[in-house]
């Protein structure tokens, strides 16, 4: 794991046997804004609305967007999970 000297948030993560999983932030916020994997891996953003998230966009081999409404989660595709990674 890796770390911002300055900031102390996560930068990046070494999966051994699958690579590198990097971080990036708002810079206004500190919240995650995406999270990268090698190439083959689903990567995700995450939209924020003050401290509330409000929707996850996943791009990549499984593609497809889950909001926030209320407190129940509803997927606009067959994405429906918070994980991310390689697909056999």
């Amino acid at each position: 794991m890796r770390y911002n000297t300055a900031t102390g948030q996560l930068t990046s993560v070494d999966v051994p046997d699958d690579g590198t999983y990097a971080y990036t932030y708002y810079p206004t916020t500190g919240h995650v804004d995406t999270v990268t994997g090698p190439a083959g891996t689903t990567a995700i953003q995450t939209l924020w609305q003050s401290d509330l998230p409000v929707a996850t966009i996943a791009t990549g081999p499984v593609p497809g967007r889950v909001d926030v409404t209320g407190t129940v989660w509803r997927t606009a595709t067959t994405w429906t999970g918070w994980w991310w990674g390689r697909h056999a």
